[in-house]
């Protein structure tokens, strides 16, 4: 069996986006939500009317962050020839975006 990896692409995202683009977006996708270190990092959909083929040029994917407290859903755009290019396209959404689960409350 496997080791569970800390980036899983499940669902659509699974089987829109290749095994090479996965391979090599999963690293970015730590780099990317290294601070404060999550739990995981889960990558559920990939948006088609951008491109219908998600590539390294050209594809928005949904990603779930999971956290110490709760998690967040935020969109990422990809391009990025250039690392910071990549960094400046993310837009966080706030949490309980992109599928109306919501950060569990505070005691």
């Amino acid at each position: 069996m496997e080791p569970r990896r800390l980036v899983e692409f499940v669902a659509q995202a699974a089987r829109k986006v290749p095994e090479s683009l996965q391979d090599t977006l999963r690293p970015e996708l730590e780099y990317l939500f290294a601070n404060p270190p999550p739990r995981a990092i889960t990558v559920s959909y990939c948006y088609t009317g951008y491109t219908s083929e998600p590539s390294l040029e050209k594809a928005i994917l949904r990603v779930e962050v999971k956290g110490e407290s709760g998690f967040g859903t935020h969109i990422v755009k990809i391009p990025f020839a250039q690392r910071p290019a990549f960094w400046s396209q993310l837009t966080p959404g706030p949490v309980g975006d992109c599928g109306g689960r919501k950060k569990p409350a505070s005691n």
